[in-house]
């Protein structure tokens, strides 16, 4: 089916260093998209990102995910709009 389910502590890294971890990832190779409907975590050199399910190309240059929090860019928090900022 050209598809990937793995489940259970899920990691999966990139040539370019980012690191992502979650409970369940789908990679969908004829749709070119990953996916995760389990909280995760993802960082990169260029920043850090959580929230509870995601859906992404391979290359995370589109994604959309899910109750996002604790995004970071190069280390400095990024307010996403309607986001209280923390103390």
């Amino acid at each position: 089916t050209q598809s990937l389910d793995a489940r259970g502590h899920v990691v999966a890294t990139s040539s370019g260093g980012r690191v992502l971890h979650t409970e369940h990832l789908i990679f969908d190779r004829n749709q070119n998209r990953i996916t995760s409907d389990s909280a995760f975590t993802s960082t990169s050199p260029k920043g850090n990102l959580k929230g509870a399910s995601f859906e992404s190309d391979p290359s995370f240059k589109n994604v959309s995910v899910d109750k996002p929090r604790d995004l970071r860019v190069k280390g400095k928090p990024f307010i996403i709009p309607g986001q209280d900022a923390k103390p």
